[in-house]
């Protein structure tokens, strides 16, 4: 059931006869108004007729490929019999459309894809094909083939918003739970605490990312310090007539080096002479 998907495109391939037989005989499983089983099923093989029903249903084109078709037609009259006006216009379309279920459920365990169609023109259909559309009025339009592809799979409405309990409204925020469906909440807190996993790891990765860059700018700053610091007290600097002290000029220092070097090199040759 829960596999069951409207098929829009069919294979070429040939549907046996017997499977049709088969699903209509599900629908005549159905429940109906009173058991009334105001219901009747014009089968369609000729493929040609398939085809032309095509221009009469808003140019869908699942009639382009199915293989099979069933008019599902519902006895107006005899439900107007029994019920009424109300089993006409409504009781006539409840039953026929239990039918159809059925039939669509039979076709997904035969293995046949099938497709409900219920937007075409009823006078141009049941001129097509001989149906007494005053008593017998056409339904549904049920197309049947093997898949050509396989179905997108199909979104449901959570059942806490489709679902009440004893007055419209009244809905249960956790239903799974009434009906012992444990693994749906362990899924749900699963999900709930990887959330909050994956959000204090990002936290966590922004502040280590933050204390980095303070630790960097700490850094810096310590070395800017400390590079001013060697550098007044290194040779950079002399003190001045007033003892305060002024900061070397470039060739000062050149000169500085070059009469280090050449008292290395008297040194030397002392050593030497010695």
């Amino acid at each position: 059931m829960a596999g069951r998907r409207s098929t829009k495109r069919f294979s070429p391939h040939p549907v046996e006869l017997d499977k049709v037989l088969q699903i209509i005989q599900a629908g005549t499983l159905a429940p109906s108004s009173g058991n009334i089983q105001n219901w009747s099923f014009v089968v369609i093989t000729d493929v040609g007729k398939i085809r032309a029903l095509y221009h009469h249903t808003l140019d869908q084109d699942p009639f382009l490929s199915a293989m099979a078709a069933v008019i599902v037609c519902g006895d107006v009259e005899y439900a107007h019999s029994m019920y009424g006006m109300r089993g006409k216009r409504l009781y006539t379309v409840q039953n026929c459309a239990a039918a159809i279920q059925n039939m669509l459920l039979a076709a997904q365990a035969v293995g046949l894809g099938a497709c409900w169609i219920g937007a075409f023109d009823e006078d141009k259909v049941s001129l097509m094909f001989n149906i007494p559309n005053h008593r017998h009025r056409p339904q549904a339009i049920i197309l049947f083939g093997y898949a050509a592809e396989e179905p997108e799979p199909k979104g449901t409405k959570a059942l806490e918003s489709v679902v009440f309990f004893n007055e419209f409204g009244n809905c249960v925020l956790r239903p799974h739970l009434v009906f012992y469906d444990w693994a749906t909440e362990w899924r749900n807190q699963a999900k709930n605490v990887k959330e909050h996993s994956v959000s204090a790891w990002h936290r966590l990765a922004s502040q280590r990312r933050k204390d980095t860059v303070e630790k960097d700018a700490s850094r810096g700053a310590s070395e800017r310090v400390s590079e001013s610091s060697s550098g007044s007290s290194s040779d950079a600097s002399i003190p001045g007539n007033d003892g305060s002290s002024r900061k070397r000029s470039p060739l000062e220092l050149a000169r500085e080096r070059i009469r280090t070097r050449i008292e290395g090199l008297k040194r030397e040759e002392y050593r030497r002479e010695e």
